[in-house]
């Protein structure tokens, strides 16, 4: 199967941009966040599957494993705090209180994604 060069930044931020609606300035903090995105996400992949479906200096990488790297990447570009949302509030009218909590967009591979580097993974006594 031939090697695809890892995703960049552009690309990520390409996938995320087409979501959100950004101003002039927003678009070349995406793009920083992108590319961070992308060489973590990538690293990730690599260390996952254990150098399987990779080239021996890790820049080209399967088109599977790509597509795993761009999803995950524009995931964590498009929350790059990863922090938990919390917002508090009292309902009009009441004595009650309106809580809502929302966690970060990146917390680990999706199913799929999990699938798709397991094809690749070395396992402990599995060639």
């Amino acid at each position: 199967m031939p090697l695809r060069p890892r995703p960049t930044g552009p690309e990520v931020a390409s996938l995320v941009r087409r979501r959100l609606d950004l101003e002039d300035g927003a678009v070349e903090l995406l793009a920083a966040h992108a590319e961070t995105a992308a060489e973590v996400i990538a690293d990730l992949a690599f260390d996952y599957c254990r150098g399987r479906g990779w080239s021996a200096d890790g820049t080209e990488c399967t088109p599977a494993i790509r597509g795993v790297i761009l999803l995950a990447a524009a995931r964590l570009a498009h929350d790059g705090t990863q922090a938990t949302y919390r917002s508090e509030g009292a309902i009009e009218g009441t004595d009650l209180a309106e809580y809502s909590v929302r966690g970060g967009t990146w917390v680990g591979w999706t199913l799929a994604e999990r699938m798709t580097l397991d094809a690749y993974r070395r396992r402990l006594g599995v060639a």
